[in-house]
């Protein structure tokens, strides 16, 4: 009885450990102090004409140089006048080929396409709403997260709306129980952020091959999608940009339909794969439990250890993992002398 005890608090304590652990982030290493990071902005805009000009002309206005050449901007037909206004803007346009696939994901899924396809690579990712003013700064202070090693970086969503009401300020206080009291507290904690849908930037080693985020809340899947890689993200106060909210108890209801549709539907994806994670250690736990057990007039150990060796041989074990593939990787394996003493 004391055993079966023991080893629910055991697991307990592993369930525990493994959740804080999966959203730790690794240690950050400074890319580059010079700031000369290659990047582009991507901008998914369906019919956006009435609101795209005023970022486009925040993007010219930006201390940090932007390129033109460099902003790619989403479009579903030639016939839309958001056309006109980004050519006007010199900036590049992207033709969506795919219009049975609605949803924001699948438009810059077609854009990282378009861009493998014309060889244009770039160290990082910005992506925008159409409706989004971007503070002068805001490029530059992104690439100081960047620059400190991030792989993902949220910034401060303000408002634009020129008249507000109760709705509008509940809207942006939903946001700001997001970004400016949830994710600035785990940003200081060491742990990774929730993305709101726009305002932020994505390495190329996030990206890898392609944008693979296609629910209805693709923001949300990308946050769950870096814990589990153990990309890091960060949540930068100082980097900031404007959104409008929906003044309408209409519109608010139509949208919160749609992020909580969207987080099951993610939830759903990605839940496999953590039951998946805890199970492996978890069969690990009961593996070192038993070795234990069957080697305890073998091996003497006091409780302390055996309970350290409980939680970290199955990490152990798991570290074969590593070691295949870096054997995989290195050309030239040879014996080195192991230094031994009497201790």
């Amino acid at each position: 009885m004391d055993f079966i005890i023991m080893l629910i608090f055991i697991s307990i304590g592993i369930l525990l450990l493994i959740i804080k652990n999966i959203q730790k982030r690794n240690l950050i290493l400074e890319r580059n102090k010079e700031n000369n990071n290659k990047f582009c902005i991507l901008i998914p805009a369906r019919y956006e004409s009435e609101v795209i000009e005023k970022l486009l002309k925040s993007i010219n206005e930006s201390t940090v140089k932007v390129n033109n050449k460099d902003v790619y901007v989403i479009i579903e037909s030639l016939k839309d006048p958001t056309y006109e206004i980004v050519k006007n803007y010199d900036m590049n346009i992207i033709l969506r080929k795919n219009l049975n696939l609605k949803r924001k994901g699948y438009a810059l899924e077609e854009a990282f396409d378009y861009l493998k396809t014309n060889k244009k690579e770039y160290d990082l990712y910005f992506i925008f709403d159409a409706d989004n003013i971007l503070d002068k700064d805001f490029i530059k202070n992104m690439l100081i997260s960047y620059n400190e090693g991030y792989d993902i970086a949220c910034g401060y969503r303000g408002i634009k709306n020129k008249k507000l009401n109760v709705i509008s300020i509940s809207s942006i206080l939903t946001f700001s129980l997001i970004n400016t009291i949830s994710n600035n507290n785990r940003s200081k904690k060491g742990k990774n952020v929730v993305l709101s849908g726009t305002g932020f930037y994505l390495s190329k080693k996030v990206i890898k091959d392609n944008y693979k985020f296609h629910t209805l809340t693709e923001d949300y899947e990308l946050s769950l999608y870096s814990i589990i890689n153990n990309f890091n993200s960060t949540y930068n106060l100082n980097a900031i940009y404007y959104d409008e909210q929906p003044n309408d108890y209409k519109t608010t209801v139509n949208q919160r339909l749609r992020w909580i549709k969207g987080y099951l539907e993610v939830r759903k994806k990605y839940i496999k794969i953590l039951i998946l994670l805890s199970f492996i250690y978890f069969m690990l736990v009961f593996l070192t439990i038993i070795l234990l057990y069957v080697e305890k007039d073998n091996i003497k150990l006091s409780l302390k250890y055996k309970i350290l060796e409980i939680f970290y041989n199955p990490l152990f074990i798991l570290s074969y993992i590593l070691c295949f593939f870096k054997s995989i990787c290195t050309k030239n394996i040879e014996w080195k002398r192991i230094d031994h003493n009497n201790k």
